[in-house]
């Protein structure tokens, strides 16, 4: 009897390798976009069957631009990786927590209504509020943020819906001085 043995352990951690690549935005390390939207849009559905809270946080660094401009990209970069690094500990494990792009982020809080949505926005804001980056050992770089909350309705048809909804809520976050949370309901 003859046989024949593969050892398929280098091609699975390949295969899980390429799975990470799609899903994990290479600077910060956390979430992309598409992983964000494709588990969105399920947890949208989830959401809505079962009709459970659902809550979506769009963040933007303010002033963001000005950073790049004065300390440039590398630096801009480490800001993005440090805001990673403080938000992703602070979260549920059920959170989804992406890099959209650029210095846009979004959370995708599973089960939180509207009250806790805003607790956890708040908190976000002023967590960062308080940790600086230090530049060089000696510059402190604050971080400030614009936060745009909405909570599901039972009028939303699809996951963009709700969105759409923080997104513009972040904008108003922005056009209201910035460094400020805002609900669209």
């Amino acid at each position: 009897m003859i046989g024949f043995s593969t050892d398929v352990t280098e091609l699975y951690q390949l295969k899980e390798k390429f799975k990470q690549l799609a899903n994990i935005d290479e600077l910060t390390s956390i979430y992309n976009r598409r992983y964000f939207f494709d588990n969105a849009n399920r947890e949208f559905n989830r959401s809505k069957r079962h009709q459970q809270a659902l809550a979506v946080i769009s963040l933007d660094v303010d002033h963001f631009k000005a950073v790049n401009d004065q300390y440039g990209h590398p630096v801009g970069d480490q800001v993005l990786i440090k805001i990673a690094q403080l938000i992703t500990p602070t979260i549920r494990a059920e959170d989804i927590f992406a890099r959209i792009g650029g210095e846009e982020f979004s959370i995708l809080l599973p089960n939180i209504n509207r009250s806790k949505g805003l607790q956890t926005a708040e908190r976000l804001r002023n967590l960062l509020d308080k940790n600086p980056i230090i530049i060089n050992n000696k510059i402190k770089l604050p971080i400030k943020i614009s936060l745009g909350l909405s909570v599901i309705k039972p009028s939303d048809g699809c996951f963009q819906d709700l969105y759409a909804r923080s997104d513009s809520a972040l904008y108003k976050a922005k056009s209201q001085g910035r460094n400020h949370v805002y609900i669209i309901d």
